[in-house]
């Protein structure tokens, strides 16, 4: 893992009312760190609503459409950060492409950003920002950390400047561990961001009697038949494993403590999280495959959509993960540059091709 240092905070946006309050968000970290704010819109033109109805799709009426609405979005975007008190040395980013996540992904590799901020909706869980599952997505392959701040997905009332938030505090951190090497690094990040903040650690690790995997979880080895044996033998083993695992990470200053419960993880993690008051819970997941190697599988991706404490997530090999991201890139690109295939990727008809080489 590299240096910890938090210098480039990117927060996307979608120009609603709830994506925008990711921008307080980072102002409070911001000022904790220091950090620049970077606040960023994307623009998927090919599939705007305006193209969507015209039958002169790209005639010289649809090209001056799109540079009218480049140009209302670019403002609205200046507008946002105006109002959001946003300082000189902040910027703001507007892209066009798609998919989004990509898009985001590429510009947090570009600027180079240390965080992503993201709301989301509280009471369904990732859904409304830039629809669908493209929040998701970001989590799944953002080459930084990323903020997933559900407690801030509220909307604003935009009539004036927003006020200064209070300093933000965090005293509280939970840190769900499954004894991997991905998830030691996920403690080790956790560690660093607790010293700003002169926070305490909680070390939580879940005992799934339902899941068993050596290579991740080498004391669950002896779960197979979890039902028949010895709960107060396993949990001796797992107390032993902890305690290994603690001890293999400095934690300098850094108040801390562990904890092992047993259940399905999800329900385990976000109560836990909920009933101690935690104000912050922080995971790593794999750099290959997104959500994998810690926490087994999809729960992690659970985890964040159900979970009402703020949840950072830390990609355990964030330059795997920009190079799968370019990989996939180049293979989008050569297939628009293919006979009969569209920019967005789909195939279009003969008939549909001459109608725009003649508009």
């Amino acid at each position: 893992m590299k240096k910890f240092d938090i210098k480039n905070i990117l927060v996307p946006v979608d120009l609603s009312r709830m994506s925008i309050q990711g921008i307080e968000t980072a102002k409070r970290l911001g000022r904790r760190f220091g950090a620049t704010i970077h606040v960023a819109h994307v623009w998927e033109p090919l599939y705007a609503k305006a193209f969507v109805a015209p039958a002169v799709a790209w005639g010289e009426f649809s090209i001056s459409l799109a540079e009218e609405t480049r140009k209302q979005l670019e403002q609205r975007l200046r507008t946002i950060a105006s109002k959001c008190g946003l300082s000189p040395s902040d910027k703001t980013h507007f892209r066009e492409g798609a998919p989004a996540f990509d898009v985001v992904c590429g510009l947090a590799a570009e600027i180079p950003a240390d965080l992503l901020v993201v709301p989301t909706r509280a009471s369904k869980g990732i859904k409304r920002f830039f629809l669908g599952s493209t929040a998701e997505r970001l989590i799944q392959h953002s080459p930084c950390p990323i903020l997933v701040d559900r407690k801030s997905a509220a909307q604003l009332s935009f009539n004036n400047s927003l006020p200064v938030g209070q300093a933000l505090r965090i005293d509280k951190i939970l840190v769900p561990v499954d004894f991997s090497d991905c998830s030691r690094e996920g403690l080790r990040y956790a560690i660093e961001f607790a010293r700003k903040f002169a926070a305490k650690i909680t070390v939580l690790h879940v005992l799934d009697p339902g899941y068993s995997e050596p290579k991740d979880m080498r004391t669950m080895q002896h779960l197979g038949g979890f039902a028949g044996a010895s709960v107060r033998r396993v949990l001796r083993e797992v107390r032993q494993e902890m305690r290994k695992f603690v001890r293999s990470v400095a934690f300098g200053r850094t108040k801390a403590n562990s904890e092992i419960t047993i259940g399905p993880p999800v329900e385990q993690i976000s109560d836990f999280a909920l009933a101690n008051d935690f104000d912050l819970i922080i995971t790593s997941t794999h750099g290959l495959t997104g959500f994998k190697h810690v926490l087994i599988g999809s729960i992690a991706e659970h985890l964040v959509r159900q979970s009402r404490v703020p949840i950072l997530v830390v990609p355990s090999h964030p330059s795997v993960r920009a190079a799968n991201l370019a990989g996939i890139r180049e293979s989008r690109k050569q297939s628009r540059q293919k006979p009969g295939v569209s920019e967005g990727g789909r195939r279009i008809s003969k008939r549909r091709r001459a109608n725009v080489s003649r508009g």
